[in-house]
């Protein structure tokens, strides 16, 4: 066996629950920040903290580019490849590593240096490529850090490598251990503000909220396809921070929508009121923070709620379900059913071919409401 391979085998404790990022690292950590432990010691551990340094910053503005020119077009000058034009990469670089797809059918790997003109640029001599010329101003004011490095060749695990140390998802990323270590107004970690647009009015106005947000991170999920072909406004309008919508009430049914699945499930509304079952339909606009009245509400007025997302198993419908827990709200009878994108691979295709393959249609959302409501004798006299 390869040394460097059995010697990855031997795992100590410290590591073992480090790499736990889904399973028992994730109990402890709950269990590190639990509320209640928190309420009990007198110490919220999100409270915001004192540095050892006076704080000078107020701000901090972090841009991960992905997609931009490689380092070294940019500022990781390498002359030692100018030497080397045009012949083999060396064994002693590959090392064995696999190809990617996007280069499985090279007959053969030759090195390629920068077509770019790198100069020493201010007191330090930071070399910087010509495709920057106003950074090259400010070379003395950059910290530029060249020492890291990564066995990963694929885009995707690099950029998690990048924010988290790990190729694989799960572990806590830049944000969330900086927000930690500072600390944050927000009880959630990190202290994100995070949105999905039902459709494209919406999306409008998300992309105004984030422009607005100056005190927090924020995300917003671009959804995939065409839009719905709603009436778009003038410009978009900054939403409430952690309020979602009704925009559909009924008695029976409720069905909490995040993202853009919201126009199938008015479609399923249609549907199940047709077969007399009145049913509200709600739009959540906020993953976090969470919009604790409105699924307050939903869970106290109805039989039966349901949740949909475009998301996998552990997103915003474990949200919802943390928080009708911890709220003895399931304790009265609510049936509560999660739709959410099924854990196995889901080959690539059109929206709606992938949507019926993941289970998220209207007639998905309809057949999961009467099967909840079906060992119910309620459904008799709702549709009586």
């Amino acid at each position: 066996m390869d040394p460097r391979l059995e010697q990855k085998l031997h795992i100590n404790r410290r590591q073992f629950f480090g790499k736990c990022a889904t399973g028992i690292g994730t109990a402890a950590l709950a269990s590190i920040l639990s509320a209640e432990a928190s309420a009990s010691a007198g110490v919220d551990p999100l409270i915001e903290k004192l540095t050892h340094f006076a704080p000078k910053a107020k701000r901090v503005i972090y841009l991960f580019q992905s997609g931009a020119p490689s380092q070294l077009d940019l500022f990781d000058h390498k002359p030692q490849m100018d030497k080397l034009f045009d012949q083999d990469l060396p064994d002693s670089v590959r090392m064995g590593q696999r190809l990617t797809g996007m280069t499985s059918g090279q007959a053969r790997f030759p090195v390629a240096p920068s077509i770019f003109k790198f100069t020493k640029h201010g007191q330090s001599g930071q070399e910087i490529s010509e495709l920057l010329p106003h950074i090259a101003t400010c070379a003395d004011d950059i910290c530029m850090i060249r020492s890291l490095h990564t066995t990963q060749f694929n885009h995707h695990p690099g950029q998690l490598m990048m924010q988290c140390g790990d190729p694989h998802f799960g572990l806590p990323t830049v944000g969330s251990w900086v927000t930690y270590g500072l600390g944050s107004e927000n009880q959630d970690l990190p202290g994100f503000v995070v949105m999905a647009a039902a459709d494209e009015a919406e999306l409008m106005h998300m992309v105004a909220t984030a422009a607005r947000i100056d005190d927090r991170p924020s995300a917003l999920r671009y959804p995939r396809g065409e839009g719905v072909g709603v009436e778009l406004p003038e410009r978009g309008v900054p939403l409430e921070i952690g309020k979602g919508r009704v925009v559909r009430e009924g008695t029976a049914v409720a069905i909490l929508s995040f993202g853009a699945r919201l126009a199938e499930c008015l479609k399923a509304a249609e549907e199940l009121a047709a077969r007399g079952l009145s049913t509200t339909v709600a739009d959540a606009r906020f993953a976090k923070p969470l919009d604790t009245d409105l699924v307050r509400r939903l869970a106290q007025d109805h039989e039966v709620m349901i949740t949909i997302e475009e998301g996998s198993i552990g997103g915003f419908a474990a949200h919802v379900f943390q928080f009708l827990a911890t709220e003895g709200l399931l304790d009265n009878g609510l049936k509560i059913r999660p739709m959410t994108l099924p854990d196995r691979f889901i080959a690539h295709g059109t929206p709606q071919g992938m949507y019926e393959d993941a289970g998220l249609t209207v007639a998905d959302i309809v057949n999961t409401a009467l099967a909840t409501l079906g060992s119910n004798s309620a459904m008799a006299d709702l549709r009586a």
